[in-house]
């Protein structure tokens, strides 16, 4: 009778495998504690590499270490590996392929219902933002649940939204594109900017000046302003030197709604819409230019700015 043939991980694939995602590696040699580890060791990394966004090598520095470890790790496993007649089941492809997908739907369905991480690359939000922060908004309750473009489920919002929120919504224009403003405006509102100064409801909102901050793109200082909207106190940016006039006003839904003149415009917010702006008043494309947000498109607050 033909001896069964032994198997034996060859070190070479569980070195590759754990370059290109690290539990693989592991349980292909047939670790899955270790499998267990690497995997919130990886976890551990995207924590870092938000807490480290203005330190990007820092992150970089980490991922790559995580991978050499991981894969040298990996090969010297399996190069030890004694012989078995059976292969572990965890080590076959289909396992492997099973448990990433097992380990991959927490973090979707985390990321499309409760947080979910954006980079933000523009300088509208200033002094709010900084141009290129990671931002981390919370989800539930918004209604808009996505994750990686993919929308999942669409519901009613349910958790309350206060003006002066950070919000994360998707551009009406090109909606695969998150967009982050201040809110503004409510279903209702009659939102009036004009000659710089905010009203909402017939009433100014109050504002204390700041000081000036420089502006490296326009090459001049620009007036800071803390703007308090219902309770919520926060800086704007403001370019005197700039019009109060808008211009290339976009045509969108409802623009009836809005006024425009030399000195600024007047909008009332319709029915299952907001209005927002950027806290960099003079150099933000928000409500002013586009049109409001419908509540369908509303994603998530804003949280944590890293």
């Amino acid at each position: 009778m033909p001896q069964a043939s032994m198997w034996t991980p060859k070190p070479w694939l569980a070195a590759v495998l754990g370059a290109v995602w690290q539990p693989a590696g592991m349980l292909y040699g047939a670790a899955p504690r270790w499998a267990v580890g690497y995997y919130f060791a990886a976890l551990a990394l995207g924590i870092v590499a938000l807490v480290f966004s203005s330190q990007p090598a820092v992150a970089l520095s980490l991922k790559i270490l995580l991978v050499t470890v991981c894969a040298v790790h990996a090969y010297r496993n399996a190069k030890r590996y004694q012989p078995v007649a059976r292969r572990p089941w965890h080590s076959r492809l289909p396992a492997i392929v099973l448990l990433y997908v097992l380990m991959f739907v927490p973090l979707l369905m985390f990321r499309a219902f409760l947080y979910e991480p954006f980079r933000f690359p523009s300088m509208s939000m200033m002094p709010t933002i900084p141009r290129g922060a990671h931002l981390m908004a919370s989800k539930w309750g918004y209604g808009n649940y996505q994750a990686f473009g993919v929308p999942l489920l669409r519901s009613a919002i349910s958790s309350p939204l206060r003006r002066g929120d950070l919000v994360v919504f998707a551009y009406p224009i090109e909606p695969e594109i998150p967009y982050v403003k201040r809110l503004i405006g409510f279903p209702g509102d009659h939102v009036v900017y004009k000659n710089k100064v905010l009203s909402i409801i017939g009433i100014a909102i109050k504002r204390e000046d700041q000081g000036s901050q420089f502006d490296e793109n326009k090459l001049r200082y620009l007036k800071i302003f803390r703007e308090t909207l219902d309770g919520r106190s926060y800086l704007t940016l403001l370019d005197e030197s700039a019009p109060a006039a808008l211009q290339q006003v976009l045509p969108f839904p409802d623009k009836e709604l809005c006024q425009y003149d030399a000195s600024g415009f007047s909008c009332k917010v319709p029915l299952q819409s907001y209005f927002v702006l950027g806290d960099n008043r003079d150099s933000s494309f928000d409500s002013r230019y586009w049109g409001f947000v419908p509540a369908a498109n509303i994603i998530g607050v804003v949280n944590h700015v890293f």
